[in-house]
């Protein structure tokens, strides 16, 4: 079980697909002018469920994926 410094149970995870979100809020791109990801540096879908199977091993039990709206990829 992955815990917080609190030592709270860590059990949720966001996952953003993409940095090409076209909201803009704080939580996703706090800074004013964000230079967007190569390609090459955003996780493929392989990538995405070796991480997603990792965590879930670790006692995470809800996934959330974010990174655009609607979800651009």
């Amino acid at each position: 079980m992955i815990r917080d410094t609190f030592a709270r149970p860590l059990r949720n995870l966001r996952l953003s697909v993409t940095d090409r979100c076209n909201l803009r809020c704080a939580y996703c791109m706090p800074e004013e002018e964000y230079a967007w990801l190569p390609r090459a540096d955003i996780l493929s879908f392989e990538e995405i469920a070796r991480l997603v199977d990792v965590f879930a091993g670790l006692g995470v039990d809800l996934v959330c994926f974010t990174g655009g709206e609607p979800l651009l990829r």
